[in-house]
């Protein structure tokens, strides 16, 4: 499972010199250090998407306030990342999503878009990197379908267990004495069959909150499958998509089996403690977690799009079915998914979509669940992405604080659709620094436009196990920026790094500054410049993503080396 960790490492400068032959010139890619972007999409009131707006017809406000004029973004690529989930989608439910994609990935791939595709589940694993030629994804498509998912055996011990929950026969013998007011009767008195009624509540107690807690756990590991692909797309030049696919990503794990457990076993109450469905709720309540992954996903830019493959319809009416006896509450109809999650308070019934809804809602993304046909979901999100817009602006008072902005945007006249993230990160150039080597790390991105190399060389041991590695990088002369002084030229550089061991480990990124200088004389007609530095690493560092920022001229690129080859 890629997962962070904290490595401990140093920095020693050592020295710069001269290197090999030039290279060919290419526009670097632009890192404007005093502005930030946000993803914006328009519809029109029949869910067309409104194209070849200008930035004149966009109005946008920051916490309340207007801001400046917009600038259209020029950069029109776009990078989306589908996670097909392992731990929950059952394999029938996978073809009905594979087949409208592989058919809109042959039609046409959307302009300027670099499609990557991954495994969720226990680990994340890399299919594809960023591309976009279509044999190359129909092929990492194929290897999507030959995947191992867990989610028919998962929902069929969830489906078994709800079964006998709600079928099971329970008898009271006690004698009922009356309340006062409006309070519910009494039993008093216990029979054979009323001990044994208990005794299956107490067990089914158990089971169910057994349940709860895989479930719980299952939803976690996915939550932080999307959290790592919203931080390894975050740096990414363009637009960012985060595409999950999966199924039944709740906020309050178990409910549906325990709303049947009440149901049938809720006149034990009193003998046996079980909690309303509300109070049994709120132990488990997942809510927070999504909240602070659907904030992530909008101070970094990534509009997160949730397709949640499950047959809502069959399930339900697998619930209804199953469902022998009635305990007076009232039942929703087919294919409502009313019928799966109660609410906190336990008097109603809430939706199943209300995780799907946070991701997706809050960062202008496209939420589907409830049918087999996902075909609208990527109609929706192909109209999304064709009326999208990346726009650029100044913060009002100019300051970059690195913390999270309300936006309100509005374009193309009172009756347009407007999709926009709901909060914004007014990102310092530096962690847009540590954001591109994230990115790096863990979608390969290869975006090395100012041209820089690489390379490993000798490495030391230390007492504690770890080792001294140096690296010596080599910038060509034409493609960096120099400030004269005192005889020399200097290139001012910062460099963030990610490291990753042989499990995957993934390490928070660090930055660090390297000024790289050659006298004045030499610099003129030199095609390349290189300075050396070490970093303390663990001994089984397997790869390591380097995110490099010109300083004078806000450009910055990146590339990832692998170690022992």
């Amino acid at each position: 499972m890629m997962k962070y960790r904290g490595f401990v490492y140093c920095i020693l400068f050592v020295l710069s010199g001269l290197a090999g032959a030039p290279a060919a010139a290419e526009t670097p890619h632009q890192d404007s250090a005093g502005a930030v972007s946000v993803p914006v999409s328009i519809f029109s009131p029949t869910g067309a998407p409104v194209r070849d707006l200008e930035a004149s017809s966009f109005r946008l406000r920051v916490d309340g306030k207007p801001t400046a004029e917009p600038v259209l973004a020029s950069d029109k690529t776009r990078q989306l990342i589908y996670v097909f989930d392992r731990l929950s989608l059952e394999k029938k439910n996978l073809k009905n999503v594979l087949k409208p994609m592989e058919t809109l990935i042959k039609e046409k791939i959307p302009e300027g878009s670099r499609i990557s595709v991954f495994l969720g589940g226990q680990s994340l694993d890399l299919v594809q990197g960023p591309t976009a030629d279509p044999k190359l994804i129909l092929g990492a498509l194929e290897k999507v379908r030959a995947a191992e998912y867990l989610g028919e055996k998962y929902r069929g011990v969830k489906r078994s267990l709800t079964r006998s929950v709600a079928t099971a026969q329970t008898y009271q013998t006690g004698a009922f004495k009356a309340s006062a007011g409006n309070a519910p009767a009494v039993k008093s008195g216990l029979g054979v069959e009323d001990a044994f009624g208990s005794m299956q509540a107490t067990q089914y107690v158990e089971r169910v909150n057994g349940l709860r807690d895989e479930e719980m756990s299952r939803i976690l590991q996915e939550l932080l499958n999307i959290e790592m692909l919203i931080r390894g797309c975050g740096g990414a030049p363009g637009r960012r998509e985060v595409i999950w696919v999966g199924e039944d990503l709740f906020a309050v794990p178990g409910m549906d089996v325990y709303a049947a457990l009440w149901e049938n076993f809720q006149a034990f109450r009193t003998t046996i403690n079980l909690k309303m469905p509300g109070m049994w709720a709120e132990e488990k309540n997942l809510r927070p977690q999504f909240e602070t992954v659907s904030q992530l996903a909008q101070g970094m830019g990534v509009r997160v799009h949730i397709l949640d493959a499950a047959d809502r319809g069959r399930y339900a009416s697998d619930r209804i079915n199953e469902n022998k006896r009635s305990s007076g509450m009232d039942k929703f109809g087919q294919g409502d998914p009313r019928n799966m999650v109660m609410d906190q308070t336990g008097a109603e019934s809430q939706d199943l979509a209300w995780g799907g809804n946070v991701l997706a809602g809050d960062s202008g993304g496209v939420y589907f669940f409830g049918s087999r046909d996902p075909k609208p979901f990527f109609e929706h999100l192909k109209a999304l992405i064709d009326g999208s817009y990346l726009l650029s602006f100044d913060m009002p008072g100019g300051t970059l604080d690195g913390a999270l902005h309300e936006l309100e945007a509005e374009a193309g006249g009172k009756s347009s659709i407007v999709k926009a993230p709901k909060h914004f990160a007014a990102a310092h150039p530096l962690s847009r620094l540590t954001d591109l080597a994230n990115a790096e790390a863990i979608l390969h991105l290869g975006e090395n436009n100012l041209g820089f190399a690489i390379e490993a060389g000798e490495s030391t041991a230390t007492k504690d196990g770890r080792l001294i590695q140096k690296f010596r990088i080599i910038l060509p002369v034409d493609r960096f920026q120099f400030r004269s002084e005192n005889g020399q030229s200097t290139a001012h550089l910062a460099i963030a790094v990610v490291m990753k061991d042989q499990k995957n480990t993934q390490n928070p990124p660090k930055i660090f500054e390297l000024p790289v200088s050659v006298p004045e004389s030499r610099l003129a007609g030199t095609p390349k410049i290189a300075a050396s530095f070490r970093l303390l690493v663990d001994s089984k560092l397997e790869e390591i993503a380097f995110a490099v920022r010109d300083e004078l001229s806000g450009r910055s690129g990146s590339l990832s080396l692998k170690m022992n080859q």
